[in-house]
């Protein structure tokens, strides 16, 4: 795969003082808007795939599904068209791009090239990285009722390391061999060492669980919907703001993506560190 370290470099010459130039304050100037509609007013029917990253230089990872791109303060900077179209994608611990197309699990090489790894049991899995795995999941319906997270090995052989009832939303590994797993409006500890998988909580609506992010700091647990994101603290559930999407947590703050409206922003780490709720 190409190096990322050039690029960024590049985009660094490139950039321009700032984030998006239609930048306004969100929940009293507590955030950051990293991506808008606005921002794509040339090219308007851009959409973006349901996963991003964050790379080690600090900046944001897209992609249409052909198309992967990075975001950061001067806009968008191209990286490379794939000769496949994903669904989704994820970096690797050791910064490998990962992805997703139909149903095959493959690696993108020095030369951009989508690289089957191996094939999955159903289309539409998602990725989740750990320090040591690759987590992929079942995240839509489908005709068993049985969801199943999975670990695929060096040799590319994937075994089932957990079984849900429900589509599986989101997966997020705490440490090797323990997981954080959504499904529906249900949040899930899953211990593969003591075969054990504990119910944590389970929302008051019946929105979805969207995404899982945990702040490295503290170890706060952030959770979101569609439209809201909740903190576990201790056995409470704290709402944080009346905003949802796909989390990722940074050493600068927690990202918030709406692949569907094209949104992104930054709620920044000493505000969510030391207020209880906007």
């Amino acid at each position: 795969m190409k190096k990322f370290a050039a690029y960024i470099l590049s985009f660094l010459l490139l950039s321009v003082a700032g984030l998006a130039q239609d930048n306004k304050p969100l929940a009293s100037q507590k955030a950051d808007i990293f991506l808008s509609k606005d921002m794509l007013k040339s090219n308007p029917k851009v959409s973006f795939v349901k996963s991003f990253d964050y790379t080690p230089d600090g900046f944001v990872f897209l992609s249409t599904g052909k198309n992967f791109v990075f975001l950061g303060n001067g806009g968008f900077l191209p990286y490379f068209t794939s000769n496949v179209t994903v669904s989704c994608f994820a970096l690797s611990s050791t910064n490998v791009l990962t992805a997703i197309s139909g149903k095959q699990y493959g690696i993108f090489n020095e030369k951009g090239t989508f690289v089957k790894i191996c094939d999955l049991p159903r289309t539409n899995m998602r990725i989740a990285h750990g320090s040591e795995a690759v987590y992929v999941y079942d995240s839509q319906k489908n005709a068993t009722n049985t969801y199943c997270v999975y670990g695929i090995f060096d040799d590319a052989t994937y075994s089932v390391l957990a079984r849900m009832k429900k589509p599986i939303s989101s997966v997020y590994e705490t440490r090797n061999g323990t997981l954080f797993i959504a499904t529906s409006n249900e949040l899930y500890f899953a211990d593969f060492q003591k075969k054990n998988i504990t119910k944590i909580t389970t929302l008051a609506t019946n929105d979805d669980i969207l995404s899982i992010a945990v702040n490295p700091i503290d170890g706060m647990i952030y959770f979101s919907t569609a439209k809201q994101i909740f903190r576990l603290n201790g056995n409470a559930i704290e709402p944080v703001i009346e905003l949802g999407g796909l989390l990722k947590y940074t050493k600068d703050g927690l990202l918030v993506f709406q692949p569907e409206n094209k949104f992104m922003c930054r709620l920044r780490n000493n505000i969510l560190i030391t207020e209880n709720q906007f």
